[in-house]
């Protein structure tokens, strides 16, 4: 279970890697009429959103991490975090030693940098401290797919039934929609 909530992080991430390729220019042209603001904000919501791959998996991990009783892992994942992010605005932002002045575009990176680091160390208190769960990338991946098939298999076999059911034993119309509707009510 633990590995799909993680799956299902990183597919959260590709919806916000969309929403930022795709939605974030016209999102922020609609909240006000000054360019600079519309700019500013695209290039940090931009970033944020397709980099932010990071906070996905940070909150992943800390939600594995507490369910196993490790709370002050999560702390520490997330002051970590907080203090690289802290650390590196001013020094994104303002160009301080010898890093080029990005401003906005700073902050931004400076926030999903922090972020990326303390998803990386969420991973690392997960395999190294966490004997409760293993994570396996391989195995979740195969199992997804077998369990997927066997769904599938399942419900053509219901389907199948279903039809053959309407077809052979029920042979008037008002006797075959009792019988649709009675196989959508109660399944």
């Amino acid at each position: 279970i633990a590995m799909q909530g993680i799956l299902l992080a990183l597919l959260g991430y590709g919806l916000f890697l969309l929403v930022g390729l795709f939605v974030v220019p016209f999102f922020m042209s609609r909240q006000t009429d000054i360019r600079e603001i519309v700019d500013y904000g695209t290039q940090y919501l931009t970033i944020c959103c397709c980099c932010g791959v990071g906070i996905f998996l940070q909150i992943a991990n800390e939600r594995i991490l507490q369910s196993t009783g490790r709370t002050v892992c999560t702390m520490i994942t997330q002051s970590t975090g907080a203090l690289i992010n802290i650390i590196l605005d001013p020094i994104l932002i303002f160009g301080l030693l010898g890093f080029p002045a990005l401003g906005v575009r700073g902050a931004a990176i400076a926030t999903v940098t922090g972020q990326c680091c303390a998803a990386a160390f969420a991973i690392l208190l997960n395999r190294v401290l966490n004997r409760d769960v293993r994570l396996r990338l391989r195995n979740l991946l195969s199992r997804l797919l077998r369990e997927a098939c066997e769904r599938r298999q399942q419900e053509g076999k219901n389907c199948c039934t279903e039809k053959l059911i309407t077809l052979f034993i029920i042979g008037s119309t008002p006797g075959a929609a009792a019988h649709a509707v009675h196989a959508r009510i109660v399944p």
